[in-house]
């Protein structure tokens, strides 16, 4: 069952970030540029759903471009999850997402998955 989603605008860049409340825990969709400027924005909002909900998952497919910062907001948010006995999942890596990885030497397993994923196919735990 879904609850109301809610839009939040974050950035000069226009990116648009949509959370949704299930049954099962909420979901994160990113839409735009995943940068620096939404990153401390973005971490409050993660971990304050980590502390509310057990279940959590990231929605990447509509990134259209991603920095290092953004990266290392995830990988932090995994180790929080981790940490409180929580799941985080991400699916829906877009180009930009992968070859940002690429670009630092992050593995995709590190971000929770070991390949490109569509957002039809099955969350991947981070």
């Amino acid at each position: 069952m879904h609850y109301a989603a809610i839009p939040r605008e974050r950035g000069a860049c226009g990116v648009q970030i949509t959370q949704t409340k299930t049954d099962n825990g909420t979901t994160f969709k990113i839409q735009g540029e995943l940068d620096i400027s939404v990153a401390a924005g973005l971490q409050r909002d993660l971990a304050e759903c980590l502390r509310q909900n057990a279940h959590l998952t990231v929605d990447l497919a509509d990134v259209d471009a991603c920095d290092t910062a953004a990266l290392q907001l995830l990988c932090a948010a995994r180790r929080t999850a981790l940490l409180q006995n929580r799941t985080l999942q991400v699916f829906g890596l877009s180009q930009a997402v992968t070859i940002a990885a690429a670009g630092v030497g992050l593995s995709l397993d590190e971000l929770g998955a070991s390949a490109s994923i569509s957002p039809q196919e099955q969350p991947h735990a981070i």
